[in-house]
């Protein structure tokens, strides 16, 4: 029985390609349908490689654009920023207002300990 359009609809990816790969004959098929199987399969499996982040992402709430300037704001590395931002959750730095307040006084005091 040949797949129908509607019943290709139903299947999860991973489902439809290996349908479409099942149902392929290469005497009777084209070349068309060939090409567009695999690259149906290539941007399947490459959705699926990005899956893991695309979840996480989606898990914070964070969109394309914020996750690039996250990925811009990076101080060094990852692990560095991590162990940066949860230093300043651990001083109870909340907010970017609570740290430039804390470091101005800082800044105050080194210049009093100068004198």
């Amino acid at each position: 029985m040949p797949l129908s359009i509607e019943l290709l609809k139903c299947m999860s990816d991973e489902h439809m390609l290996n349908a479409l790969r099942a149902d392929f004959d290469p005497l009777a098929s084209t070349e068309l349908e060939k090409y567009l199987i695999e690259r149906v399969g290539n941007l399947i499996e490459e959705s699926t490689e990005h899956r893991p982040y695309m979840d996480v992402a989606e898990n914070y709430g964070v969109d394309a654009d914020e996750f690039k300037n996250l990925a811009e704001a990076l101080i060094d590395d990852v692990e560095t920023t991590i162990k940066l931002l949860r230093i300043l959750s651990d001083a109870g730095m909340e907010s970017p207002k609570e740290l430039t307040a804390e470091m101005e006084l800082a800044k105050k005091v080194h210049e009093l300990a100068s004198v």
